[in-house]
């Protein structure tokens, strides 16, 4: 009989490849005043990384996890708090510039993480 929590209702069962090693799934969104953009997408990951999860938690490059924080401090400012985009930024940057995080984030994390983009595909 499989036992239910709390996390059960709200993400999927871990998944393992064939050889054993743990898959981790990554939710890439943005979340007001959190001051993060990845979160855990199911058991494993949160047991492993918490739910919100801070970039410099993972194994990425300090080059990485400053884009992404860039990114969050952009979000928060002009998107959140509503200030106007300065000249040389626009939404439509912003969203290519996310696009290139989660890109690296799925180059620097390999095949042991699979990064679900939930905010470009909107």
């Amino acid at each position: 009989m499989r036992r239910l929590t709390c996390w059960s209702r709200f993400a999927p069962e871990a998944r393992t490849r064939p050889n054993r090693i743990t898959m981790y799934t990554l939710r890439f969104f943005f979340d007001n005043l959190v001051g993060v953009c990845v979160w855990s997408g199911d058991k494993a990951t949160y047991e492993r990384f918490d739910y919100p999860i801070f970039l410099n938690t993972l194994p990425l490059s300090s080059e990485t996890v400053d884009a992404g924080e860039a990114l969050i401090q952009r979000w928060e400012q002009y998107v959140f708090l509503e200030s106007a985009w300065p000249p040389d930024d626009s939404w439509t940057r912003f969203k290519d510039d996310c696009v290139a995080v989660v890109n690296r984030l799925r180059t620097e994390l390999g095949n042991e993480f699979e990064i679900n983009d939930e905010f470009s595909a909107h």
